[in-house]
């Protein structure tokens, strides 16, 4: 494979890659709106059912209950999954950006192999 066809290949990763990354974020604001919701209506219906005196209460009544709980670490996997996306994404900028460099320096080799020269003193 040369050199021009891995940064192809590459980019077309990237490409998809950035699909994926703009679902995961869906994903994970989705779910981080899940999440603060069950925990607001926890706190709320603490409160008004009187199980909850103070707002300190609530917060940890609405920590406490294993559905928030299941929530919020739903909410922390899928935005530690766009984490990883995007810093899939850095690396396959950072290896395009080798591979161009790699394809132009051969470029230039090949013309001025072409000219005549062949770096030889």
């Amino acid at each position: 494979m040369s050199t021009q066809d891995a940064v192809d290949t590459l980019s077309k990763t990237l490409a998809g890659k950035v699909v994926e990354f703009g679902q995961l974020g869906e994903v994970a604001a989705d779910a981080e709106v899940d999440w603060k919701v069950a925990r607001d209506v926890r706190k709320l219906l603490a409160k008004d059912s009187g199980e909850a005196k103070t707002e300190a209460a609530a917060d940890s009544i609405a920590t406490a209950d294993p559905e928030v709980a299941a929530l919020w670490r739903a909410s922390l996997h899928a935005t530690s999954h766009l984490v990883a996306c995007r810093e899939a994404i850095r690396s396959l900028h950072a290896r395009i950006e080798v591979g161009r460099s790699k394809v132009s320096t051969e470029r230039t080799a090949d013309s001025l192999h072409s000219q005549g020269y062949s770096g030889a003193a």
